[in-house]
């Protein structure tokens, strides 16, 4: 019984390994990204409260990364923000076109959004995470970044990195990232 279980296990590998070698590779080398994105619409799907010194302030915007960037495509943001104020604030209505942040205040950001693109010529679609910390008035924000999954010629595909965000009072957000891909 002993040499059949020998024989067995010493038969093993050479069953094993064919079945391995079709299995699909998921290793690749990191790659590194880096560019620019925005808005391209408006804000709509807005809603905020305050309590206290805080705002709770979320909004869908529509958005593209820009010419040039490693990251190609538009995309649907839905954001989130916290913002707390170092005083008593008059609350105030944070959709008002063209208006100067009133107040400076910390925030925590969150903003999540699906993208339609390409990654490096490859196409496809991609879920990427921002979360980060700042000021407001004006606005300085930097946090991380991560792609969570991908559909198409994506679906392997998974990222990570940084980003910020800034904004003097009255002037365009200027937004970019830095990072690593793999597929």
């Amino acid at each position: 019984m002993k040499s059949r279980t020998l024989a067995a296990l010493m038969l093993l590998p050479l069953l094993v390994l064919p079945l391995v070698s079709v299995l699909p590779a998921y290793a690749s080398t990191w790659v590194p990204v880096s560019g620019t994105y925005g808005s391209t619409g408006s804000k709509y799907n807005t809603w905020y409260w305050f309590a206290g010194n805080n705002l709770f302030y979320g909004f869908t915007i529509v958005g593209a990364f820009k010419p040039g960037s490693s990251l190609q495509g538009t995309f649907t943001n839905v954001a989130q923000l916290f913002c707390h104020f170092g005083q008593k604030v008059t609350p105030f209505d944070p959709n008002t076109p063209g208006m100067v942040w009133p107040y400076f205040c910390n925030d925590i950001v969150h903003f999540e959004f699906t993208v339609t693109g390409s990654v490096l010529g490859i196409s496809g679609t991609f879920r990427v995470h921002l979360i980060g910390t700042g000021t407001m008035g004006p606005t300085h924000t930097e946090g991380m970044w991560w792609i969570t999954n991908g559909t198409g010629g994506l679906t392997n595909l998974r990222g990570y990195g940084t980003f910020t965000v800034t904004q003097n009072p009255g002037g365009p957000f200027v937004n970019s990232y830095t990072g690593q891909v793999a597929f």
